[in-house]
């Protein structure tokens, strides 16, 4: 049986695949594109064959396929066509997978977005290794170049040149890469009062007889879409949806509160992460536990705004008879 079904793959060439998959395609223009980058990306595999990306066992080598296609993408010059290249290969491994030709697809959860300056692809390394120490290849499948060029933006992080007009403190350990800040890079200066004062600012230049507003425009999306959903709804109730702002904005939360490891820091910690939290309260004389969404959180006497992560009900609690909140907070 096992013999069979190796016959069965080494037959399956990749132009036979490649023809088979192009019959599919409508759009002419697509279906051009997509076969001059299939057929460049499929001349440098070392076989004709399927079989190549198989084990002795039968199994599907999904760590040789990634590492080809990184291999291919880094070796494009342009960003818009490694972009372009990525998603045609994709596309191209999810259709084998969805007619049985193999029994997975390698490339699924894959990242494809290719950064499209150097700008952005600096933001993306920072952002990569702010999360989780990173090896330089770990990176590479991240940002779709070369090691060269990676350590060289991370000399240039180091250096305060280019994207940060101040020195980050980028580290290596172990052969692994990490930035150490639990903010996003580009508001490393900011806590959300001066986020807000900045958006106002913002905002009443858009709203003014500005002659280029283009820029400012950009600034104001490209600021909002990096904010947490936590900062967007606290910024939110600031801001208000009029072209002036003359709400208070001394409430917000500093970052020591979420990183308080009580009731209270874990509520906020779950709303910021936009995950459910399971909080136990009191509800006459019992004891109840629910699984929810922090929808606001209390101030004063506010009471706290939740959603239930089963049925989706929303009720709201006053913060004294909330017991525990429990769940998320990644620990030690």
């Amino acid at each position: 049986m096992l013999l069979l079904k190796k016959l069965e793959i080494s037959s399956l060439t990749f132009d036979i695949l490649l023809t088979t998959y192009l019959d599919r395609l409508k759009n002419s223009t697509y279906k051009d594109t997509t076969t001059a980058v299939l057929g460049k990306y499929l001349s440098k595999i070392p076989s004709e064959s399927l079989s190549v990306y198989f084990t002795n066992s039968g199994d599907l080598n999904v760590t040789c396929i990634k590492t080809d296609l990184l291999k291919f993408i880094c070796s494009l010059k342009s960003s818009p066509a490694k972009q372009d290249a990525l998603e045609a290969i994709v596309k191209f491994w999810a259709f084998l997978h969805s007619t049985n030709k193999i029994p997975l697809n390698p490339l699924e959860g894959l990242d494809l977005n290719v950064p499209q300056s150097e700008e952005s692809r600096r933001l993306k390394l920072i952002q990569s290794i702010q999360e989780k120490p990173r090896t330089l290849e770990e990176l590479k499948q991240v940002l779709w170049v070369s090691k060269r060029t990676i350590q060289s933006d991370l000399e240039d992080l180091r250096q305060g040149k280019g994207l940060f007009p101040l020195k980050l403190e980028v580290k290596t350990k172990n052969n692994k890469v990490q930035y150490t800040c639990s903010v996003h890079p580009i508001f490393m200066a900011f806590n959300l009062t001066a986020l807000a004062e900045l958006m106002m600012g913002v905002k009443q230049v858009l709203t003014s007889d500005v002659l280029y507003r283009k820029p400012f425009e950009m600034i104001e999306q490209q600021i909002w879409a990096q904010l947490t959903p936590y900062a967007k709804q606290q910024l939110e109730k600031v801001l208000g949806n009029g072209p002036t702002y003359s709400k208070p904005y001394s409430r917000f939360m500093t970052e020591d509160c979420y990183l308080e490891d009580n009731v209270h820091g874990n509520l906020v910690y779950s709303m910021k992460a936009g995950k459910p939290i399971l909080i136990t309260y009191k509800q006459e004389e019992s004891t109840l536990y629910k699984l929810v969404y922090i929808l606001d959180l209390g101030h004063g006497d506010k009471e706290y705004q939740f959603r239930d992560a089963d049925s989706g009900e929303k009720f709201s609690l006053p913060f004294n008879r909330i017991v525990n909140a429990e769940g998320i907070r990644p620990r030690a």
